[in-house]
């Protein structure tokens, strides 16, 4: 045997041995090893979320609430998103809930995050938001902030965290081009902003269309109307997104456009306060709840609960308000204000945002139902204003600038080309129908164009 083994090469030695080995094993009763349990694969459960929230906000609670989820209930949680801005969000929750919908590729949401109250209200009253129950969380967070209210009567909503909108400010280049700050909404209808300020088409942009809203409300149709005509005129262009509006003023390209609070302290950290700057209108700020929305159609409505509940958990306000360097896990601080009273008073110096909405006494309190009818009409109307028609509204502002705002002529410009009564039943009207709403919209810019050609006239002489 020996000589056997020695001829073989080291190779078939090697096998030979095993041979024998497991040979003799089998004959003399050798025990086996024991068998290596393998571990049972950690149990996935599945959810899908509409929102018009970041990528970054979006990757955070995706991995937060996974973990949250297995240590609370024994399982991990799959998110898949769908993004979009707030109105297109609004558009998909309500043609998924359609017998009609077809998914073609496209998710069957379960919940939807974020967004502005009057769109998740709407939702609830559509019938397509169902009750959560918040537990003994409920009686931790407030029903009301400054008179605007943070939850639906019957819970189908509630609010996950406040923001307030403002003004993006490129305070550098101010400075270089010798051109004061705005403070306020009407500081940015001022001739020295023209061709340097950018908004966002609000039929895509519900945080621009807040803020519209907001000067609406606060200056009533009328000269509302008037400042947001001269603001489009100081518009480089009507942007699609209000991404766009934040880098074109961080890059420097504009000096100033509307953001919401916590968007603004996030790129002023990356750029620096010297460059950027972010202001709450002292004529007319606002805070408005982000809220939370299970949908009755969910295919995981449970889990589409957890996560309502954990955005309002102590981890879920912790990942919205602390900053990054005081949890662990996460990198990037989302300078949310929380909607738990407590945590501006437990978590004081490790908050992302530098105010307590709570104690803000320049809040303007919005109407909602005046906002609804608002929103129905604000998007057409600033479209036809400023859409196709947006290098003539340009001409009329420049020349009116030239002739030392000529008080006939911008009186024109800036009248409203129908009432507010008439503009929202028009817009009622055509909610929802297609084909009015297009005819609605070449009705408007038709009327539009009709004024800027009376305008030129008017100023030619």
């Amino acid at each position: 045997m020996s000589s056997l083994l020695h001829s073989l090469p080291a190779r078939g030695r090697l096998s030979m041995l095993v041979l024998l080995v497991s040979t003799f094993c089998c004959l003399t009763g050798c025990e086996r090893a024991p068998a290596v349990k393998i571990p049972d694969a950690p149990k996935v459960e599945q959810l899908v979320l509409v929102t018009p929230h970041s990528e970054m906000i979006r990757t955070a609670f995706a991995d937060a609430f996974s973990e949250w989820h297995h240590e609370g209930y024994g399982s991990y949680v799959q998110v898949r998103w769908v993004a979009a801005g707030t109105p297109l969000c609004v558009q998909y929750v309500q043609e998924a809930g359609r017998p009609d919908f077809v998914p073609a590729g496209r998710p069957i949401p379960d919940v939807m995050f974020g967004g502005g109250s009057m769109e998740h209200q709407l939702l609830a009253d559509l019938g397509l938001s169902q009750p959560v129950d918040l537990g003994e969380l409920e009686a931790e967070l407030p029903a009301a902030i400054q008179g605007i209210a943070t939850r639906d009567a019957e819970n189908r909503w509630h609010s996950s965290a406040l923001s307030a909108f403002g003004i993006l400010i490129g305070r550098q280049a101010c400075l270089e081009r010798g051109i004061e700050e705005p403070q306020t909404w009407e500081d940015l209808a001022d001739p020295r902003y023209f061709g340097w300020l950018s908004i966002a088409d609000p039929q895509r942009s519900g945080s621009n269309r807040q803020c519209l809203s907001m000067i609406l409300q606060k200056y009533g149709w009328e000269e509302g109307w008037g400042i947001i005509m001269r603001i489009a005129a100081n518009c480089r262009a009507m942007a699609d997104s209000s991404s766009q509006v934040v880098s074109s003023v961080s890059t420097g390209s504009c000096l100033a456009g509307f953001c919401v609070n916590f968007t603004a302290l996030r790129r002023i950290e990356q750029r620096g306060a010297g460059v950027l700057n972010f202001v709450v209108p002292s004529d007319a700020g606002a805070i408005t709840p982000d809220p939370v929305s299970v949908l009755t159609y969910a295919l995981h409505p449970k889990i589409g609960e957890h996560f309502a509940r954990f955005c309002v958990s102590d981890a879920g306000q912790e990942l919205w308000g602390v900053r990054a360097e005081h949890r662990g896990g996460h990198d990037n601080t989302l300078f949310r204000y929380p909607i738990n009273p407590t945590f501006y008073t437990e978590h004081a110096d490790r908050l992302g945002v530098p105010d307590n909405p709570f104690e803000l006494t320049t809040i303007f309190p919005l109407d909602q139902v005046l906002e609804r009818k608002q929103s129905q009409v604000l998007g057409p109307m600033l479209n036809a204003a400023c859409g196709d028609n947006h290098i003539l509204l340009q001409r009329c502002w420049e020349k009116i600038i030239r002739s030392g705002m000529s008080p006939a002529a911008l009186a024109e410009l800036t009248k409203p080309i129908v009432g507010a009564e008439e503009a929202f039943e028009l817009g009622a009207s055509a909610q929802g129908d297609t084909e009015a709403t297009a005819a609605l919209l070449k009705d408007w810019s038709a009327r539009f164009r009709e004024k800027y050609e009376r305008v030129e006239g008017m100023l030619n002489g």
